[in-house]
């Protein structure tokens, strides 16, 4: 059961898009998107719940790749037009944000969505930070409303943020010319 998707197609989507969003992130300027979807992201981004921001992605890739998957369902058991979220995030999402340096988890479906549940009201009872998940399904909303180039519009937005995680993330270590004796001592 369940729509397939193409992996190499979605996995050609996340680079190219994803390389307009570091650029995007290199000139400090977002593309426009609506207040709702900067909202929504906002609240992934501010949250330390990894699932629901990295589970988005595959969301928008399934919604841009086929408009009538039901991106509320990422469980291929959920129906004839469900897709499979987990294993799009294990051979597509997750090895390119491990490649790309983003901090991410190990998988998103194994975290936070261990069960064949849909993204909507009946799994927030279920979920311990509320607030990330009601921004969760804002931004699915808007998704199902999008056409492919709108909802590719979002993925950028949403790999952006992904970019500035990534930046907040790295540490620049320099390189010491020379330490004084205390500083030898101290190390």
């Amino acid at each position: 059961m369940g729509r397939s998707l193409n992996y190499d197609a979605a996995r050609r989507l996340l680079t190219d898009t994803f390389a307009l969003a570091e650029i995007d992130f290199a000139a400090t300027k977002a593309i426009d998107v609506p207040a709702s979807v900067q909202e929504a992201t906002a609240q992934l981004f501010t949250s330390k719940s990894q699932s629901p921001r990295e589970t988005l992605i595959g969301c928008t890739i399934a919604r841009i790749l086929d408009a009538d998957i039901d991106i509320r369902a990422a469980y291929a058991s959920l129906g004839e037009a469900a897709f499979n979220g987990r294993s799009l995030d294990e051979t597509v999402i997750n090895p390119f944000l491990s490649d790309k340096t983003v901090p991410c988890s190990k998988g998103p479906y194994l975290a936070m969505f261990r069960r064949s549940v849909r993204f909507d009201e009946s799994t927030a009872a279920g979920v311990r930070d509320q607030k990330t998940y009601q921004a969760m399904l804002q931004f699915i909303t808007e998704l199902e409303i999008a056409n492919a180039t709108t909802a590719t519009q979002y993925l950028r937005y949403l790999l952006y943020a992904f970019v500035q995680l990534r930046d907040a993330a790295t540490i620049t270590l320099h390189r010491i010319k020379r330490l004084s004796v205390e500083q030898y001592d101290g190390l």
